[in-house]
């Protein structure tokens, strides 16, 4: 097997790897409560470098994967990255909801939820799979005439948005446990109404 590619730890002290000249894309594991403007703005910090950018914004209450393309090089290869298919994974919550759709923003209105049977689950997670136009959420980093719409919503402003063309190739819910024999897609740990997806 190949031998793995050597770790360079980079710091305001250490000067760049070799590799990194004109340009390098790094995966970062983004944690919780950093914006992605967070994390490009550390990576100019350590590489004195002007030009980093990502490929697809992240909610500061997202963790996972960030694309972010270091050097004028790199940067031209956002736009490859940002065509990529993606994969998300998420805790959901029967019976709440919120403006953000997220636990960020306190519940506005719960409902009874204990009916729902895995049919009814599997058969509404159907409706989002293939191409579908999705209404953008006032809690987004979508722009709209300079400012971002999540700016906006947080002064109790809501605009007009334009549904978008998405495309999601599967879609998969469970409930505490995998639904139909989906074991290897993960497994929910949730119980009563908590249940994820992705």
């Amino acid at each position: 097997p190949p031998a793995p590619a050597p770790l360079h730890v980079v710091d305001r002290g250490t000067g760049l790897p070799s590799c990194w000249e004109g340009g390098v894309t790094v995966l970062v594991d983004k944690p919780l409560d950093w914006t992605s403007f967070d994390v490009c703005g550390k990576l100019r910090g350590m590489t004195r470098i002007k030009k980093v950018g990502h490929a697809g914004t992240l909610d500061p209450q997202a963790s996972g994967l960030l694309i972010v393309c270091v050097g004028r090089a790199a940067t031209k290869t956002i736009d490859h990255f940002q065509g990529l298919d993606k994969v998300y994974r998420g805790t959901l919550k029967l019976g709440e909801e919120t403006a953000s759709y997220d636990a960020c923003t306190p519940v506005e209105r719960t409902a009874p939820w204990t009916h729902l049977t895995d049919d009814d689950i599997e058969r509404e997670a159907a409706r989002f799979v293939g191409d579908i136009l999705q209404l953008p959420p006032m809690y987004s980093a979508i722009k709209r005439r300079g400012k971002k719409l999540y700016e906006l919503a947080r002064k109790g402003i809501t605009v007009e948005r334009e549904p978008r063309p998405v495309r999601v190739d599967t879609f998969k819910v469970w409930r505490g446990r995998p639904l139909r024999g989906d074991e290897s897609d993960g497994h929910g740990d949730g119980d009563g109404g908590e249940g994820e997806g992705e």
